[in-house]
Formats: C-alpha cells, structure tokens, sequence
C-alpha cells in the first residue's frame, strides 16, 4: 500500500492530521485557499491546490507555507478565499531569513544524533566484550582519579627502581675497582 502524496510531494500520513483532516501540511498550506483541503482527496483528481493557478503540479513547498507558481509565471498565496500575487519585495522578505531554516537545522541535529547514538553503541559494545578503548572522556571522575593515583604510584615505583639499579651499578663498579686496584 502506498502512501498518498498531497500537493507539493507532501505524504499525507505524515504531514497531515488524522483528526483534523481540514488542516494542510504546513509546508503547502498558502497553495490551499481557505476551507478546500481535504486530507482525503491527497494524490487524486479532486485535490484543489493551487486550484485555477496551475493545479497541483504548481504547488511548490517551503517553510513559508508554499506557493503557487502560476502558468503566467507569477507566484501566488492563498489568503482566505482567494489567491493573491505576491510582489518582488515580498519575496524578498519572505525568502531574506532563508539561513535560519528550521529544515536544515534538523537535517543536521539529526545527523549529529546518529553519530553520537553510533559512537555510543560501539563504546557500549567494547566495554562489555572488555576490551580496553582509553577513551577517558566517556569515564566517571572516580575512575580517573583511581587511575590517576595509580599512574602515579606506579611511576613512582618504576623511579625508585631505576635509582636502585643504578646506585647498586655504581656500588658494584666501585667494588670492582678497588678489588683491581684501580683506584
């Protein structure tokens, strides 16, 4: 079964009501004039967008509420009863915030999320399989400070065994020479 496409390529599952069935997607609701939408005409011939104006493949979508691009080439919105043409400084306007695009940023917070929930299964994974990941960044402060207590005492260790080495070196050369009579 396939999903019906409203005006504007818009589905109508997901961009329209249930139970309001009168509302459009808000994407193509300026190709509507008032009280025309019908969720249940979405994808057959008694679809009114854009109704006069070039029909349903005239019905451009954005963030606005869409459009009507006419067949004389004029662009037009459906405000109440009737569809008015809108004027070059008022697309100027409509279009002037176009970088503050609610679709872009949700693109991008999404994309960003599945690559966080991605980098979190795979850190999930290797921790339960116990495999060492020394990421300290995803660690609890009480694990670092262990870890950091126990860094150090082991390098104090290793200091104090590295100065024992070499004193008792020297103690046995010293040993060596005087035996010899080296010095």
């Amino acid at each position: 079964m396939t999903n019906p496409m409203c005006a504007g390529e818009q589905d109508r599952n997901n961009t329209t009501s249930g139970t309001s069935p009168n509302i459009p997607p808000s994407k193509t609701k300026h190709c509507y004039l008032e009280g025309e939408f019908n969720r249940s005409d979405c994808g057959t011939s008694g679809e009114k967008a854009c109704n006069g104006k070039g029909g349903i493949s005239a019905c451009i979508p954005d963030n606005y509420g869409g459009y009507c691009q006419g067949t004389d080439k004029q662009i037009y919105i459906a405000l109440g009863k009737t569809y008015v043409p809108l004027r070059a400084d008022q697309l100027i306007d409509r279009y002037k915030n176009v970088n503050n695009t609610d679709e872009v940023n949700i693109a991008v917070k999404r994309a960003l999320n599945e690559q966080k929930q991605k980098y979190h299964n795979r850190l999930s994974h290797s921790k339960i399989l116990g495999k060492n990941n020394n990421n300290k960044g995803d660690k609890d402060d009480k694990d670092d400070k262990g870890n950091e207590v126990h860094g150090f005492v082991s390098d104090l260790f290793v200091k104090i065994g590295i100065a024992f080495s070499a004193i008792m070196f020297l103690i046995a050369s010293a040993v060596l020479m005087v035996e010899n009579k080296i010095i």
